[in-house]
């Protein structure tokens, strides 16, 4: 028979009229979409003018309470909501070559901040990947590891010219990692030459509490260039 309401009775119904435990957790309530009216407040407390804010990410990394992860220029601050409702610099830290910051939910009990930047010198050009973790609150560098390098020689293959060529990167998660993909341009004279797409990859992140060993800065490196070597650019 079926268990009764009060989960008494059945002859698979729990015995002795106890209901069974809960198996999903609660789910936590982000409120940093709260923060979007105090943007004045978090331009203040993170120190920026409004006009080098480039860009401002609201998020729930450290409480569900919010942080406004801040970008202007090269330089990244957190800025995070207290329980009382004021507003506190977290941190920040200057990433040179920044291109953007993403915030990804890596299936960790928080969000994860991540940031994407490129290193150019006279004859190379390479696309890092970097993991910022709040550690006791504060932002620090945690990992970082190469997605794609590129040497000037390489790109004579579509007969770019190497100082207008471009990476536009995009950044996901999944795979246990984090997925880099995006295409490589190039044009003169504003006008698009050569559009390349880049082959994903999944770059496996180390956090503080793992037991992964780090990759080196060239451990996950790919020469772009010679990987899609046989895609077609999209015109000439």
């Amino acid at each position: 028979e079926p268990p009764s309401k009060d989960g008494k009775g059945g002859k698979d119904g729990n015995k002795r009229g106890k209901k069974s435990p809960a198996v999903a957790e609660p789910k936590t309530t982000c409120l940093a979409s709260e923060l979007q009216t105090r943007r004045a407040e978090i331009v203040a407390i993170a120190r920026l003018r409004e006009p080098d804010v480039d860009e401002m990410l609201f998020v729930c990394m450290l409480s569900d309470e919010g942080e406004a992860v801040v970008t202007a220029g090269e330089r990244v601050v957190v800025v995070s909501k207290t329980v009382s409702g004021g507003l506190r610099r977290v941190g920040a830290i200057n990433i040179p070559g920044l291109d953007f910051v993403a915030v990804l939910d890596m299936e960790r009990e928080r969000p994860q901040l991540f940031a994407i930047s490129q290193r150019r010198t006279r004859d190379l050009r390479e696309v890092l990947v970097a993991h910022y973790p709040l550690n006791n609150g504060k932002i620090s560098l945690g990992w970082t590891g190469t997605a794609y390098s590129l040497r000037a020689e390489d790109a004579s293959w579509i007969g770019s010219n190497w100082r207008s060529a471009e990476f536009l990167i995009e950044l996901g998660a999944g795979n246990g990692g984090v997925v880099v993909g995006g295409i490589y341009m190039q044009g003169e004279g504003g006008v698009l030459r050569h559009v390349v797409p880049v082959t994903p990859i999944t770059l496996p992140v180390e956090y503080p509490d793992s037991p992964v060993r780090k990759p080196s800065a060239n451990s996950t490196g790919i020469d772009a260039g010679r990987a899609d070597a046989g895609t077609k650019d999209s015109g000439s």
